[in-house]
């Protein structure tokens, strides 16, 4: 258990009309150019990508290492930069992905879970307020919660 972790939900904005008007081969180019990208961003911010879900992106802080101060301001650099990793793939690839990012500061559980093709999980409210944070936020816009923007004063 985890008391204070931030969690970072990004989702493409209608990418379900955008895969049934495009073969599956460039749905998956697509996808792995963005999300390679996405990874090398998170690596940098030293912040911990959680899974994929789909065309959803989710990274952590403050989880694996509960101590390292300032995630909470990485994680929202790193929404930052995942958008203007987009904008660059739109302008090399001439096409219009766009993608809205939710973000959330609270208590999770996190463990592996299953013995074949195991994952490592994030679960509980925290995330689940981001995902919702994430589907209402604005396509190009990043949204936070009350206790994400109290943690960030803090920082």
């Amino acid at each position: 258990t985890f008391n204070e972790v931030t969690c970072l939900w990004a989702d493409m904005v209608g990418f379900t009309d955008f895969c049934s008007a495009k073969p599956p081969s460039e749905v998956v180019w697509c996808l792995n150019t963005l999300f390679s990208g996405f990874d090398e961003r998170t690596r940098l911010h030293g912040l911990e990508k959680i899974k994929t879900v789909g065309d959803a992106y989710v990274v952590a802080g403050g989880l694996l290492q509960a101590d390292t101060p300032g995630h909470a301001r990485r994680l929202v650099r790193l929404a930052l930069d995942l958008l203007d990793e987009v904008r660059q793939f739109n302008e090399r690839s001439g096409l219009k992905i766009n993608m809205r990012v939710g973000l959330h500061c609270g208590p999770c559980v996190a463990g592996i879970i299953g013995s074949k093709k195991f994952t490592y999980e994030l679960l509980g409210d925290s995330v689940a307020i981001a995902n919702l944070l994430e589907s209402r936020s604005e396509s190009g816009r990043v949204l936070i919660s009350e206790s994400m923007r109290e943690k960030l004063r803090r920082e």
